[in-house]
């Protein structure tokens, strides 16, 4: 059979999003199919849903649960355009992590504060602008000096325009980002996350 075509307007609504809000549905985030060597190894690409998948079914009695994989980047559109994941009692799989649900994993970015210092979560909001420092790393604001900002080496930005399509930081201005990893707190208490080393993101531009 054909694969389906990817359609840039789909909207993720549907069989897939009926899926990804079935309580009964555990979500595997894959953190490994399509993976660069770089930090930036997760796209937002707005894939259309594979409509052929079907979850695995195991245990002995009781309710039966689907195991989905999922990348970041299908992951971070749900949360845009699904209010209701975000409040969901489905857990998620993370390699290495505990199990944990979903409304406890997913942070906006503007209720991050430094009491998430170390706390590995799936940080995700709107970026207010995007900014080089003197010392060429590139920082990814979500708002004001209260408000947790992304940090990026120098020589990591060229990889990351290539794989968007990013031609300036202006582009960056009103996307929205979800980073899997565990923020700083600096010396002059301003929370951070620095992306080469927590090293899973997705991007979906304001385009």
């Amino acid at each position: 059979m054909a694969a389906p075509e990817y359609d840039p307007n789909d909207d993720g609504q549907g069989e897939d999003q009926d899926q990804l809000l079935n309580p009964g549905n555990r979500i595997v985030v894959d953190l490994n199919y399509g993976a660069a060597p770089q930090p930036i190894v997760q796209e937002a690409e707005n894939l259309p849903p594979n409509r052929n998948r079907r979850g695995r079914y195991g245990g002995d009695g009781g309710r039966p649960q689907a195991r989905m994989h999922r990348r970041l980047g299908p992951l971070l559109r749900t949360l845009i355009e699904v209010p209701a994941f975000r409040h969901s009692d489905q857990i998620l799989e993370i390699e290495d992590h505990p199990e944990i649900a979903v409304r406890d994993f997913f942070v906006p970015l503007l209720e991050v504060s430094v009491d998430h210092q170390n706390q590995f979560r799936g940080y995700w909001g709107m970026l207010s602008d995007a900014k080089r420092a003197i010392d060429g790393t590139l920082w990814l604001n979500s708002g004001g000096r209260d408000s947790i900002s992304f940090c990026l080496d120098e020589h990591l930005i060229a990889p990351l325009f290539a794989r968007y399509g990013i031609e300036d930081e202006e582009d960056l201005a009103g996307a929205y980002i979800l980073v899997l990893g565990s923020p700083s707190v600096s010396q002059r208490n301003k929370v951070y996350c620095d992306l080469s080393v927590n090293e899973h993101m997705a991007l979906r531009l304001d385009r």
